[in-house]
C-alpha cells in the first residue's frame, strides 16, 4: 500500500510540479482511500492499495518556442503488510510540443454557411 494524504507519521503520496511563467498547475484529484488497520501498532491510517491514478490540471498560457517542459517529482512511501521501504522520491518530467496557432482562414467554398 501507499499512504494516501491526511496520514500523520508516515510520507504520503506528493506529487509537486516546479512553478513556470508559461503554466499554472492546479489542485491535484486523489481517489478515495482506504483504512487500513496496523494491527501491530493498533493503528488506523489512509492507503491506496492496487493501482493509483492521480490527476491533475494544467493550464498553459502564451507560449513560445518548440516544446514546453513541465517538471515535478513524485514522493511515496510504499509498504507491504510485513515491511514499510524507505520514502522514494521520483523526477517527473512531460514534454509537450508547442504549435502556432493556424490563423488562416478556410476557403470560402467550404466554409459554413
Amino acid at each position: 500500500h501507499l499512504y494516501a494524504p491526511g496520514v500523520e507519521d508516515y510520507y504520503s503520496v506528493e506529487w509537486k510540479v516546479d512553478e513556470a511563467p508559461a503554466y499554472k498547475t492546479h489542485e491535484i484529484t486523489f481517489p478515495k482511500s482506504k483504512i487500513l488497520y496496523l494491527k501491530a501498532i493498533q493503528e488506523k491510517v489512509p492507503v491506496y492499495e492496487g493501482k493509483l491514478r492521480l490527476i491533475r490540471d494544467v493550464t498553459f498560457g502564451k507560449l513560445a518556442g518548440k516544446e514546453l517542459t513541465v517538471a515535478g517529482s513524485l514522493r511515496y512511501q510504499a509498504c507491504s503488510s510485513t515491511l514499510c521501504y524507505p520514502p522514494e522520491t521520483v523526477a517527473l518530467r512531460w514534454n509537450f510540443p508547442v504549435e502556432g496557432l493556424d490563423s488562416e482562414r478556410a476557403p470560402a467554398d467550404i466554409r459554413r454557411k
